[in-house]
């Protein structure tokens, strides 16, 4: 296995933009370039006070591919206890609805980088970050809203109507609303055949099932995240559905609770995270 570490600190100040947007003129990534899908629009939170394991291991809020391959992470999660031992992702084909994807994102000003979204006076959120791509050659447009879903009487009605458009979008996006998104087919459960983990010491509790650490390598509290290999990730994938947030692995003689996250088609590993 492979890790790589990132501090949080420094994620949390590339979050933070004193604009409220960013223009990124970048060229198109290599997965484009290859002729092989690539993110034609992203919806992901950056940054905020959070731990670092956190940061790194939350998963993007959608992301539409240009096959037309729409990924979500639910808002909806199973409820109860023990909770699941992964987020619930969900893919739709959605390649009629791509430009009016779009289109509805340009409404809600999420690709305009020019706008002044302002700042709540509220400390510590995230940014919700908004990529755009709109064909190979094209430039990589980022936006960045800053604690999206807060209001205040420091922003003007200009940006409180515009902040409630863009997550009302978001909120389609996630829900695969009509008329964003064409409501044919119903979204199926993805599970993703690549991964990483984060493990931590933990004691085990009413719920929880002890198995032995399938990894090569032993579990530690200083590795960060980790990339699973694909031996790993073949027997995750196996054993995910007898698994959920209670589970717990014996390796190195301790008991650790150990945090999978799923990497999406464009992640490579850790070091695409946080």
């Amino acid at each position: 296995m492979r890790h790589q570490q990132r501090g949080w600190l420094a994620t949390a100040a590339v979050g933070l933009t004193l604009a409220g947007v960013v223009a990124n003129p970048a060229q198109p990534t290599p997965a484009a370039a290859a002729g092989t899908p690539y993110v034609t629009l992203s919806v992901r939170q950056t940054g905020g006070y959070l731990p670092e394991r956190a940061l790194i291991m939350r998963t993007p809020q959608a992301v539409l591919y240009s096959d037309g391959a729409l990924l979500v992470t639910s808002p909806a999660q199973a409820s109860g206890s023990p909770g699941p031992a992964a987020p619930l992702i969900l893919r739709k084909s959605v390649s009629s609805s791509v430009k009016g994807i779009l289109a509805a994102a340009d409404a809600a000003k999420v690709t305009d980088p020019t706008f002044n979204w302002g700042f709540p006076n509220v400390a510590d959120a995230p940014d919700t970050e908004f990529i755009v791509q709109r064909s190979p050659k094209a430039a990589v447009v980022t936006v960045s809203v800053y604690a999206l879903g807060v209001a205040g009487p420091d922003l003007t009605k200009v940006q409180v109507a515009a902040r409630a458009a863009a997550g009302d979008f978001v909120q389609k996006l996630q829900s695969f609303s009509s008329p964003i998104v064409a409501a044919s087919a119903k979204p199926v459960r993805w599970v993703s055949p690549r991964w990483v983990v984060w493990a931590a010491p933990a004691s085990a509790n009413q719920y929880s099932v002890i198995r032995q650490w399938f990894g090569a390598k032993q579990l530690s509290a200083t590795a960060g995240c980790v990339d699973l290999t694909s031996a790993e990730n073949r027997k995750l994938v196996s054993a995910l559905p007898q698994l959920n947030a209670a589970s717990r692995w014996l390796s190195g003689g301790k008991t650790w609770q150990v945090q999978f996250r799923p990497l999406f088609p464009h992640e490579s590993g850790c070091r695409d995270l946080g």
